[in-house]
């Protein structure tokens, strides 16, 4: 989970948007009051952080004049550290990217799972036996449903080869 926040860095006082790794008890203690969208926001996909971030920076930009306003990512392990501010928005991008490749998919709709594996949902049967997790109950209903009918499918194949054996 990523959480966006203006920030005033200390100790330079450097004006820069973070992204936040780890939801907002990880953000850096400097967090500026919340004025644009998307601030203090908490997302599960980085790059929609990020696009939160783009737009955060364009308009504290425009509001300040403040063309050294800058964004950077990272992790503070709930520590104080300001994050390395980076120059190229293609950068930015490819960590998004990057970033969210390597997320916990749901084995069925492909969404984010949430952070905490508390919330996911997983099948306990003699189906799941390939320990597949889900990002809802929802996701988890329909794999089931698919199951027992490829199951369904599978005996019923079976029970005419069996007839035609015999």
């Amino acid at each position: 989970m990523w959480t966006v926040t203006r920030q005033c860095q200390w100790p330079e006082g450097d004006n820069v948007v973070e992204i936040s790794q780890g939801g907002l008890d990880y953000t850096n203690p400097g967090a500026l009051v919340a004025k644009y969208e998307g601030e203090f926001e908490e997302f599960l996909d980085p790059r929609e952080a990020l696009k939160a971030a783009l737009f955060i920076k364009a308009q504290w930009v425009k509001d300040t004049g403040d063309y050294s306003i800058g964004i950077a990512h990272g992790a503070t392990l709930g520590f104080t550290m300001p994050f390395e501010v980076e120059e190229e928005e293609e950068y930015l991008h490819e960590w998004a990217e990057k970033a969210y490749k390597n997320l916990k998919k749901c084995d069925r709709c492909q969404e984010v799972m949430p952070d905490d594996e508390k919330e996911w949902f997983k099948l306990i049967d003699d189906f799941s036996v390939g320990g597949e997790e889900f990002c809802s109950e929802n996701c988890a209903e329909r794999a089931y449903e698919f199951m027992m009918e490829e199951q369904a499918k599978f005996d019923e194949e079976e029970e005419n080869e069996n007839e035609e054996r015999n």
